[in-house]
């Protein structure tokens, strides 16, 4: 496309093309990973709260199930009044030492004691085995439930078979149903932390002698789960073209889309946890053979490019990208790294100079966790490639295995935090450690880098990196998203084709955007201008498996095709923008070749 005569035809040709924008969400980030909420009130003011920035997907992170000893359950605080009567003697003893006493005289050999604390108001669902298993009520609610310590077809036939003996406990408030009775009133899709794997405490190692317990513990949640909130019921008021229709009364459970899986893999180095990819696929099967082939099952994998760290490629994660494919989940939110220090921003003609003068807060955060880093190095002295580069391949990976998985989904997983304490949120219940929140420009910068390719972005975390206030944050991030949400930031910037050389950009809030465009002609002379539109498409990311808001935008070029060099790079920004796209392009070869 030749550039436009004027300004006012460019704007003419704009508003033919332009589609409507209504029902995109405020900004990009549709998910986050929540800690609990107490009761559904709490709920209510998160939601509403999360919903004002465009949000309408809620993870959250279950507990593991743990290796315990009668010891130490018989000191644990929690257990305490766990007690039962001893009929022999009629004097109350601690439920470990009846478990003990009553599954022994049944022929069952105990190899481990086992809990599971999350606060979850069981059915008798639960109990699956009622000649093993038991609700104890005293002043807490036990579940007393004896699980397989081998494989074995029937999970309730423990003749001759090793088994574990789980507890666990409910003291009267069960956050996730009140999650869903919130959720499900404001159309937000939640997903549950699937239980965390076993671990051996001392070298946090797999344990796999209980992975057996694990596995049929699951499946007993999952159905819990089901049973449990599907028969129980809201009233909602739906909309329809934006007209309430009439109340209507719905499960609670169509607002569980599925399971989070937060025991992660490094995926430039997926090749060595075998073990794990194996978990992955095992707690597929029972989630879609065994409770609802609608469930979708989410992992986040992180990632390495330092050269200092595991030194993998691009292409090291993109071969670990596919092997946790083939474990059959659906999601992949992948860690974008920055955050940790992992993976850093940069466009291709940036690589050579210095991360200091580009991002400082990386700086920062690579000299707190390499003490050989050097003062003034680059980009490509420390990373074996950007944020940019990996996830434009992973999108094309996913693009391709969707044709053999076809419910493949490829999320970026934004790392809301820098991994400082120059500027510290406080610590709330339940975190373990104290990072640096960030501003939205940074939360753009990642978008740019990483969101041009993927279906939806989740944040890592809601608590407290939106929602906490610092000596230089006087908003919180999500405050600060709602003021800004209009500003547009380019995901994707690159020529139409070969043949039809305009420069298109693709994002958010970019149909009715200038642009800077920065291009090399071919006496070797950079040229600045400011264009305008001339072709969009405002549905473009809703008619791919993209980000739905995601708009095309082809520009009116300031040049003719053969004023531009052969070969270079384009720098384009939109005029409200922080960031700016670059893109490398070369036509010598494909000249030669016409030749």
């Amino acid at each position: 496309m030749k550039s436009c005569i004027s300004f006012t035809i460019c704007l003419g040709l704009l508003r033919s093309t332009q589609t409507s924008s209504v029902g995109k969400p405020v900004y990009p980030i549709t998910a986050s990973l929540f800690l609990d909420r107490t009761d559904v009130s709490e709920w209510n003011e998160t939601l509403d709260r999360f919903q004002k920035q465009g949000g309408d997907t809620v993870w959250l992170q279950a507990p593991p199930l743990v290796r315990r000893s009668k010891e130490d359950l018989q000191e644990d605080p929690v257990y305490k009044w766990c007690r039962e009567k001893d009929h022999a003697t009629s004097e109350e003893v601690d439920c470990f030492t009846r478990a003990q006493q009553e599954l022994t005289s049944q022929g069952l050999n105990i190899v481990a004691f086992a809990s599971y604390q999350y606060e979850e108001d069981f059915s008798k669902v639960i109990v699956k085995c009622p000649k093993y298993d038991k609700m104890i009520t005293t002043v807490y609610t036990y579940f007393r439930i004896v699980l397989p310590g081998q494989h074995s077809s029937d999970p309730c036939d423990f003749n001759g078979l090793d088994v574990v003996v789980l507890f666990t406990s409910f003291g009267g408030s069960d956050a996730h149903q009140s999650l869903l009775e919130s959720a499900a009133a404001r159309n937000v899709s939640v997903y549950f932390g699937m239980p965390q794997i076993p671990r051996s405490w001392e070298y946090s190692d797999i344990d796999k002698q209980l992975l057996p317990a694990y596995f049929e513990w699951v499946m007993r949640i999952l159905g819990d789960h089901k049973s449990r909130y599907s028969n129980k019921t809201i009233t909602v008021s739906p909309t329809i073209a934006g007209v309430p229709s009439k109340p209507i009364r719905i499960p609670l459970y169509k607002a569980l889309k599925g399971y989070y899986i937060s025991d992660d893999v490094n995926m430039g180095t997926v090749d060595r946890y075998g073990d794990m990819l194996m978990i992955y696929a095992s707690l597929v099967a029972i989630a879609k053979l065994g409770v609802s082939n609608s469930l979708k099952l989410a992992v986040s994998p992180s990632i390495d490019m330092t050269t200092f760290g595991l030194n993998r490629t691009v292409n090291d994660h993109v071969t670990g990208f596919g092997y946790i494919v083939e474990s059959s989940v659906d999601i992949i939110a992948v860690h974008e790294g920055r955050g940790y220090g992992h993976a850093a921003y940069y466009w291709p003609t940036q690589a050579t100079q210095p991360v200091q003068t580009l991002d400082p807060q990386l700086d920062k955060i690579i000299k707190k966790i390499n003490p050989n880093w050097k003062t003034n190095g680059t980009f490509q002295d420390w990373f074996t490639g950007s944020v940019h580069e990996l996830f434009q391949k992973l999108g094309s990976e996913a693009a391709e295995l969707r044709k053999q998985y076809s419910s493949l989904e490829l999320w970026l997983g934004l790392e809301a935090f820098d991994d400082l304490n120059d500027d510290p949120c406080l610590p709330l219940k339940g975190m373990a450690t104290v990072r640096d929140t960030v501003n939205k420009q940074r939360l753009d910068f990642a978008l740019a880098q990483g969101a041009a390719g993927v279906r939806k972005v989740v944040a890592f975390s809601w608590d407290p990196d939106f929602t906490c206030t610092t000596h230089n944050h006087n908003i919180t991030l999500s405050e600060q998203i709602v003021q800004d949400a209009k500003r547009s930031i380019i995901f994707e910037c690159r020529f139409h084709s070969s043949q039809n050389r305009s420069v298109v950009a693709i994002g958010i809030n970019v149909m009715g955007s200038g642009f800077h465009i920065d291009w090399e002609d071919n006496k070797g002379q950079r040229h600045q201008d400011q264009v305008y539109g001339c072709y969009v498409e405002g549905d473009y990311g809703h008619y791919h498996p993209l980000i739905p808001s995601l708009e095309y935008v082809q520009v009116c070029d300031p040049y003719e095709d053969f004023q531009l060099a052969d070969k270079g790079h384009v720098i384009v920004k939109a005029l409200d923008g922080y960031q700016e796209c670059i893109f490398e392009y070369d036509f010598t070869e494909s000249e030669n070749n016409d030749e």
